[in-house]
């Protein structure tokens, strides 16, 4: 598999809720606790465009994204913890954690690697087709792999390559203001 690793940006409408569906089988990634599972995040096969199967998809700096569940409010977040058949590196999270909270989406195709910032290994979501558990896997071109977006109204929807429009700076940590949730940024002077 030959992706090519620059963070171009794809656009989303980061007020838009989109569902995310692996290529194996149709249905969407939800947070687990809402459909009784042990696991942090779960696949429902042919679930459609409605409640925790949706999420935001907010880029937060060039090509780099958070995934935010629009039902709970949680953050896809990769936490290296694999436990059983239940577990695998992927958690939800209430806050953004750093790093382990963004990821990178990269066109394979007609699909999609969703990928973690800054991994050498650059773990990939990966659908674990016997328990419906989501988790990360070393990066593959295999269906269970690879992901594509659908809308509210459960049309599949391309995000296209664009060039970033924003223009009022970024934090001290090289994300883009407008995405933290304060209308303005604020400036301290001192006379």
């Amino acid at each position: 598999l030959s992706v090519t690793m620059f963070y171009a940006s794809l656009h989303f409408n980061k007020t838009a809720k989109y569902r995310i569906q692996c290529d194996y089988t149709a249905g969407g990634i939800a947070v687990g606790s809402e459909h009784g599972q042990d696991t942090p995040v779960f696949y429902v096969v042919n679930g459609s465009s409605t409640g925790d199967l949706l999420w935001y998809i907010i880029e937060v700096s060039e090509g780099k994204y958070l995934l935010k569940n629009a039902k709970t409010s949680e953050y896809m977040t990769y936490d290296g913890v694999r436990e059983g058949q239940n577990r695998r590196y992927l958690t939800v999270t209430k806050e953004i954690k750093g790093d382990s909270s963004l990821w990178t989406i990269d066109k394979y195709e007609n699909c999609y690697l969703i990928t973690r910032v800054l991994d050498v290994d650059q773990p990939s979501f990966n659908l674990r087709t016997s328990s419906n558990v989501v988790g990360t896997y070393t990066r593959s071109s295999s269906l269970n792999s690879l992901f594509k977006f659908y809308d509210e109204t459960d049309n599949l929807y391309t995000p296209q390559d664009v060039v970033p429009t924003f223009n009022y700076g970024t934090t001290r940590d090289g994300y883009y203001w407008e995405n933290t949730a304060l209308d303005m940024p604020v400036v301290f002077t001192e006379d």
